[in-house]
């Protein structure tokens, strides 16, 4: 391991840890944003027009 970048074996493991963290934290993040998005899509979509007592109504007449 040494001849990888001129780091002795305990940098070069402080080094993989480092970049181990990192990516953990990157992979989180984007999970957490891609959860986040996905509830705000499915809210998004099930916020339908709510029909009022005039509304219902009207719907009701045309389908006479």
């Amino acid at each position: 391991m040494q001849n990888d970048a001129n780091m002795s074996d305990s940098q070069f493991m402080r080094f993989q840890e480092k970049v181990q963290d990192k990516m953990k934290n990157y992979v989180d993040n984007f999970d957490k944003e891609s959860r986040m998005k996905e509830l705000k899509r499915r809210f998004e979509a099930s916020k339908g027009q709510k029909k009022t007592f005039w509304g219902s109504v009207k719907s009701w007449l045309k389908l006479r």
